[in-house]
């Protein structure tokens, strides 16, 4: 396993990848911990892995710096490792994709354009284990109420994502014209 840490906004942002026989996989992205006092420990099993990083890793680092500079990254996909997610949390992230920057959609929502209408739980527990954060943008996705809820880089790091990308916020709520429906 290798890492990539990169300085944004937010924090240390940490993209883990790892070598196949013939190609390599990303593992998930590391967002900072969420209380600032808290080391997270990165292990890397190469000490030139910054000198063997493929360019697909530094283009995906370069496409987390355009997130923050106001775009959305490219999304290939195709270099993610999904072979540890259920077929739900796959119909889960792919529809949490479709949600476009500066728009926000509700887990109820989200659970029935998937085909599961009343599955709002198991669609925030899929998000929260969602290994690809940023590319994946489940911090787009919101209570009912329009309460921002929880996200694994804490409610401060959603805050910032959704006010970077436009979406108006007072007292932690979204104004109702940032919903998709």
């Amino acid at each position: 396993m290798f890492y990539y840490p990169m300085n944004t906004p937010a924090g240390i942002i940490t993209i883990l990848w790892q070598n196949n026989e013939k190609d390599f996989s990303i593992e998930r992205i590391m967002l900072p911990p969420k209380r600032k006092n808290v080391v997270t420990p990165i292990l890397r099993d190469d000490p030139n892995a910054a000198e063997n990083t493929p360019s697909a890793i530094e283009n995906l680092a370069a496409d987390i710096t355009l997130f923050f500079a106001g775009k959305d990254p490219a999304r290939s996909l195709t270099y993610l490792a999904g072979n540890r997610l259920s077929p739900f949390q796959t119909k889960v992230l792919d529809e949490t994709t479709r949600i476009p920057r500066g728009k926000v959609m509700s887990y109820g929502t989200l659970a029935s354009r998937i085909g599961h209408s009343g599955a709002a739980r198991a669609v925030g527990t899929a998000l929260a284990h969602n290994p690809f954060p940023l590319l994946i943008p489940c911090h787009r996705v919101v209570r009912a109420s329009g309460r921002i809820g929880r996200f694994g880089g804490g409610s401060a790091m959603k805050r910032l994502l959704l006010k970077r990308e436009g979406v108006p916020i007072e007292n932690d709520t979204v104004h109702p014209f940032s919903f998709v429906y």
